[in-house]
């Protein structure tokens, strides 16, 4: 699934933590969906969207290691 470009309702920062943790926690996103109020297709386009920001960041890291 391709994650929207978007900063806002209901791609937050505190629904971004709170997808987070419940997700790191080991919750299923109908589970998420329920305990923070969204749908969920919301869960999973911002669940989509955190691990496409963790992806990048650990690209750009190992694109700086090798230049070093």
């Amino acid at each position: 699934m391709k994650a929207r470009c978007t900063d806002t309702w209901p791609d937050t920062i505190r629904n971004r933590k709170a997808i987070a943790e419940r997700w790191a926690a080991g919750m299923d996103t109908l589970a998420i969906a329920q305990d923070i109020a969204l749908t969920e297709p919301q869960v999973c386009q911002i669940l989509a969207r955190i691990q496409d920001a963790r992806h990048a960041a650990r690209l750009l890291s190992r694109t700086l290691d090798a230049r070093s």
